[in-house]
């Protein structure tokens, strides 16, 4: 633990560049605050910072799960068919617009903004496909566990 200069192993004893020795005790200028290194802690004046390098255990990893995730659609199994009706009915919108956008995109000097908005639109749709077929499952799981407890 030697205490650390800075610019201490760039120049020889005492001497520095641009620095006579009048500067030195001038009192504008700057001292130079001695830092001890150590590879666990650092003080510096004799102040002691504390940093403590630990290894990462398993509950501190970002990719194992802590018990209590957030719940999305996915993990939700109740059957909402009013749900499903209103992701068909903004599903025939979508398709509508896209259907018009089609005619003006397939012209020889559509722009690429309209193309874009296409892609972006049918996109969409397909997001919303995956939405009510994930719905029409849950209809189907709900209705076979009825039957299957009834026989």
């Amino acid at each position: 633990n030697l205490p650390f200069f800075p610019n201490q192993n760039f120049f020889p004893a005492n001497v520095h560049p641009g620095m006579d020795e009048s500067s030195v005790s001038h009192p504008n200028a700057i001292q130079l605050i001695p830092v001890e290194l150590n590879t666990n802690h650092f003080s510096i004046s004799g102040n002691p910072l504390s940093h403590q390098r630990t290894t990462p255990d398993i509950s501190s990893n970002i990719y194992v799960s802590k018990g209590t995730a957030k719940l999305s659609e996915a993990e939700d199994w109740t059957p909402n068919p009013n749900r499903l009706l209103d992701i068909l009915s903004e599903l025939e919108k979508l398709n509508d617009v896209i259907c018009k956008l089609k005619d003006e995109c397939d012209l020889p000097n559509a722009k690429p903004n309209l193309k874009r908005e296409r892609n972006r639109l049918a996109s969409k749709a397909c997001r919303l496909k995956k939405k009510a077929t994930h719905e029409t499952n849950k209809i189907k799981l709900e209705g076979l566990e009825i039957e299957f407890s009834n026989i």
